[in-house]
């Protein structure tokens, strides 16, 4: 937001969509970490 004057709508597109897959990749590992602790419990 505090750049969103200096740069374009494409490049904000981009940094959005990889912000969000960088923020998805991270919690996949995180979410099939607990499921695998709730199965052995």
């Amino acid at each position: 937001m505090l750049l969103a004057d200096r740069v374009s709508k494409e490049n904000r597109k981009r940094v959005g969509w990889t912000l969000f897959l960088i923020g998805l990749l991270s919690t996949v590992p995180l979410v099939m970490d607990i499921v695998k602790k709730s199965e052995t419990v």
